[in-house]
């Protein structure tokens, strides 16, 4: 599946240097960036789900990995046109490292949301199915007759439905999760087009690719 993002990467990448060199405005290679990464997050949260075919995220990794093509180049282009031309390659070097820790601190910061959210997901859950349930009884037994029709002994019947139901909350959990973190993200990425639609000096910012240095007027 991850070709998929790496063909979307490459194809945002030609596509905004090809953009570029026609002195399209920067702003508008960034909606679109943001916009590809909006329908990326978007379509992700309808397709959570118990089950999923890997074939069925095919398009939308590729939209992800369009939106971060968009936004590379144009992005560099328009970090170094702020800066004389002696400290280009400075700025450049920059643009990288940030982008090298954004990505660092967003596993981070994706990995402690999953952690935290997950965790009041799972203690609301708790909350709301106990052990007096009808329907929690009801699914016990359930499960406990299936087991012991597959050969499970009857005095482990109990203990292994216990552990089965107490497995199938941690991935609804987990699902519940991940589609927060989505919403919140779709949320940022909508924040973040309006404030470009909105901020005019980013409209005037055009590339010079015949000086020896891109430069915003």
């Amino acid at each position: 599946m991850n070709l998929f993002n790496i063909a979307g990467i490459i194809f945002g990448v030609i596509i905004s240097c090809s953009m570029l060199l026609q002195q399209r405005p920067i702003r508008l290679i960034w909606i679109y960036g943001f916009v590809s990464l909006l329908i990326f997050h978007t379509w992700m949260y309808f397709l959570f789900g118990m089950q999923g075919e890997p074939s069925t995220y095919f398009i939308p990794l590729f939209l992800h990995g369009l939106g971060v093509g968009l936004l590379i180049s144009p992005t560099i282009i328009f970090m170094v046109s702020a800066v004389p031309v002696q400290m280009v390659d400075t700025a450049a070097g920059i643009c990288l490292f940030v982008r090298c820790f954004g990505f660092y601190a967003s596993i981070a910061f994706i990995n402690y949301f999953d952690l935290l959210n997950k965790g009041m997901h799972m203690n609301a859950l708790k909350e709301q199915i106990t052990a007096v349930n009808p329907f929690v009884k009801q699914t016990i037994i359930k499960q406990s007759k299936n087991l012991i029709a597959h050969g499970v002994l009857k005095r482990q019947a109990a203990g292994a439905a216990n552990r089965l139901l107490t497995k199938q909350l941690t991935i609804h959990a987990q699902l519940s999760s991940a589609m927060d973190y989505f919403v919140l993200i779709t949320w940022l990425l909508i924040f973040t087009l309006l404030i470009i639609a909105l901020f005019p000096y980013i409209n005037r910012t055009v590339v010079r690719f015949k000086r020896n240095q891109p430069a915003p007027f």
